[in-house]
């Protein structure tokens, strides 16, 4: 699970086997508040908005032979002229070539 933050981070969450959530990993970056977050349907990309008017795009890697999982920034969107306030990942359906994943 992911959350959005006043404070400009995303925290990400892992469910223990007690049924208690655990704050795996806090991603830095936004100049101030996030608005919203979104794992992609393969659970590989996360991409979270603000109100700094940009999205970042995450790529979750697994860690090898049970070490820590780690996020990348791939990408920082530009351009908005106000606060970005929702995102979502949804099929192509072929509609841009191959049948993946768009972010709106």
């Amino acid at each position: 699970m992911a959350s959005a933050s006043f404070d400009g981070t995303v925290s990400i969450w892992e469910e223990e086997d007690d049924g208690m959530w655990d704050c795996t990993a806090q991603l830095e970056g936004h100049e101030n508040e996030v608005k919203s977050v979104v794992w992609s349907m393969s659970g590989m990309l996360l991409a979270s908005c603000g109100r700094d008017k940009s999205v970042w795009i995450w790529e979750y890697m697994m860690g090898e032979s049970g070490g820590e999982e780690e996020f990348d920034c791939l990408a920082v969107l530009h351009g908005h002229s106000g606060d970005v306030k929702c995102i979502v990942f949804t099929k192509n359906n072929w509609q841009w070539g191959d049948d993946d994943e768009v972010l709106l």
